[in-house]
């Protein structure tokens, strides 16, 4: 059923006494699923996060968000799709769109463009829910305490098993158009 079923996956262990832990991998769409004529295997699936259904609904006329908070907009562009939570970082600063903020492309590019413009990262996380959080930053400073993981590649015990280089024209354009709007009001020079 690949128009619009949803599928959770868990991976976890079963224990001798018959209960089990599952852990979440996450929530995804059904894009594409193939099977054997012959029988005998199970269906393969191929399945995108919820960004893609996102993505997907494009803007059928121009999305006006003039006066509206970053994060009002955000919420109501994410919801009026799929049906979920949406975690905003409370540490986050919201700005008001200026007059003029139109949307009329990709619904996922405009919300990546307002978080990306509170400083903040979008994604769907394992449970389906979507998130807006900082974007973290690593520098010479950063307490190794802080970090999740980490790989020692330079040793040779490390964990560096091989590397690829690449380089690819996607994202790149030879002109970008930018459209400035006041947002002080009446003469003042738009930014």
């Amino acid at each position: 059923a690949p128009y619009g079923a949803e599928i959770r996956l868990q991976q976890g262990i079963q224990y001798l006494d018959g209960s089990d832990e599952q852990v979440p991998l996450g929530v995804y769409r059904v894009e594409k699923v193939t099977w054997s004529e012959e029988g005998g295997s199970f269906p393969k699936l191929e399945g995108f996060d919820r960004s893609r259904a996102i993505q997907d609904a494009r803007f059928l006329m121009p999305y006006d968000a003039s006066g509206r908070s970053a994060k009002a907009v955000i919420s109501a562009l994410v919801t009026a799709i799929v049906s979920c939570d949406v975690l905003i970082s409370p540490t986050l600063t919201d700005y008001t769109l200026p007059g003029g903020s139109v949307f009329d492309l990709e619904r996922w590019s405009a919300v990546e463009e307002l978080a990306h413009g509170m400083g903040a990262d979008v994604y769907f996380d394992v449970y389906g829910t979507l998130v807006v959080t900082e974007i973290p930053v690593l520098t010479q400073e950063t307490d190794a305490d802080a970090s999740v993981w980490s790989i020692n590649a330079g040793e040779p015990d490390g964990v560096l098993a091989g590397a690829d280089r690449g380089v690819s024209r996607t994202g790149v354009y030879n002109a970008v158009s930018a459209l400035g709007v006041s947002a002080n009001g009446e003469g003042a020079p738009p930014i």
